[in-house]
């Protein structure tokens, strides 16, 4: 009994320990991001407190807009499948992988920079289509648990956890860049 209250005292630190470091990744990946877009030097970004605060909501406000998107998209394949009429549905499975984790970066662009670029949008529809022309197949065969507390309680996170960082932020480099380029010319000091 007390080994599995010592487990969840350190599984929790983990995971508060993992959200401050995606919240300082976010914080200097979003400066360097800026950085590059005004053309100094990567050193020079300087996190203070409220670029904490701001990554620490970016985090969460993509946190639960992902949880948001996994939730919708594993009640969206659970009601299909309680259907028995479909045979293979590795095209949906397909898209449903693939929107949890696009719509949620086109979302964060558009609360964070005012537009969505075309870019994102054309990578999404291009990167939906192969996957579902390459991996149908594959997954009409896979029997796929999208079960959280199971991936949790197998302990294989680390592969996950290492998508979830770069994807933080990588997406935070990219509005952090975008972003620099949307400002009018009162938001520089003359």
């Amino acid at each position: 009994m007390v080994n599995k209250h010592i487990n969840k005292i350190i599984n929790s630190s983990f995971s508060l320990a993992f959200f401050t470091l995606i919240s300082f990744a976010t914080a200097y990946c979003y400066g360097w991001g800026q950085a590059l877009f005004h053309g100094y030097p990567w050193w020079h970004v300087e996190v203070g407190n409220a670029s904490m605060a701001r990554s620490l909501a970016y985090v969460f406000i993509v946190s639960v807009l992902l949880f948001f998107c996994y939730a919708l998209g594993y009640a969206l394949i659970n009601k299909v499948f309680k259907l028995h009429y479909f045979q293979h549905l590795g095209w949906l499975r397909v898209i449903v992988l693939v929107s949890v984790f696009t719509i949620p970066v086109i979302l964060t662009f558009y609360v964070f920079t005012g537009i969505v670029p075309i870019s994102i949008s054309i990578t999404y529809v291009l990167v939906t289509a192969l996957s579902v022309l390459f991996f149908q197949k594959k997954w009409n065969d896979t029997k796929l648990d999208l079960d959280v507390r199971k991936m949790i309680l197998k302990g294989d996170l680390h592969i996950f956890n290492l998508f979830i960082f770069l994807y933080f932020s990588l997406l935070a480099l990219h509005i952090g860049y975008l972003r620099a380029g949307l400002r009018t010319t009162y938001d520089y000091i003359k």
